[in-house]
């Protein structure tokens, strides 16, 4: 099996399954979604930091503990649930058009230093479809917002996945490491896989969800 096609089925099976227990248990998931945390706190986050650095608690608390309780809030609120999904959905969206496109047409890249496999063309590409994306969802909901409004919602979410990536990437650059696991084939280890996921998590919860009707 080639490693595109590993990356797609672990894929499609992490959204059944996330999918699946949101229906089932919204309660379950953020349990699972907690343990999750603490694998990440314990085994992949200090191949990247030295534990008990100034570096490492920032970390753990900006960019794991915050997105995990707005993740939370969302998930356990009758009115905020659906929320989840549209997040999640966005980040997935970004993620595989971003990638899909930078290996198509990719040529110019972003942060050849920090990240040489991330060019404009994929972003572009990327933000594209996040826009179609979030256009389809708002319509659905039958939401209709202003068109400032649409536009800070993909500019945001967008540039929140990006940058969570870039952060990432930038991490395992100082740390000298590819991946900061092998438990996901395809994907490398968790926080590999929901690194964007994370940054949208904490903008949303910083006020990007304002925006929304």
């Amino acid at each position: 099996m080639s490693s595109f096609t590993l990356r797609v089925v672990t894929g499609v099976v992490l959204l059944a399954l996330f999918t699946g227990t949101f229906w089932v248990s919204p309660l379950a998931l953020a349990g699972a979604a907690a343990l999750i945390l603490a694998y990440v706190a314990y085994c992949e986050l200090p191949l990247l930091l030295p534990v008990g650095t100034v570096g490492y608690w920032l970390v753990l608390g900006g960019y794991l503990i915050f997105p995990l309780v707005s993740f939370t809030k969302l998930l356990m609120s009758d009115c905020c649930r659906w929320q989840v999904l549209f997040l999640v959905g966005a980040a997935v969206i970004f993620d595989t058009f971003s990638y899909l496109m930078g290996k198509a047409v990719g040529r110019t890249k972003i942060a050849p230093t920090i990240s040489p496999g991330k060019t404009w063309e994929g972003f572009a590409g990327g933000c594209a479809a996040l826009g179609a994306y979030v256009w389809l969802a708002l319509r659905l909901n039958a939401l209709q917002p202003d068109f400032f409004s649409y536009l800070l919602l993909v500019v945001g979410l967008a540039g929140a996945a990006f940058a969570g990536d870039l952060f990432e990437s930038w991490l395992k650059r100082r740390a000298r490491i590819k991946d900061t696991g092998t438990l996901l084939p395809g994907h490398g280890g968790v926080l590999d896989r929901i690194d964007s996921l994370l940054a949208i998590f904490a903008v949303w919860q910083l006020g990007l969800r304002h925006f929304l009707p």
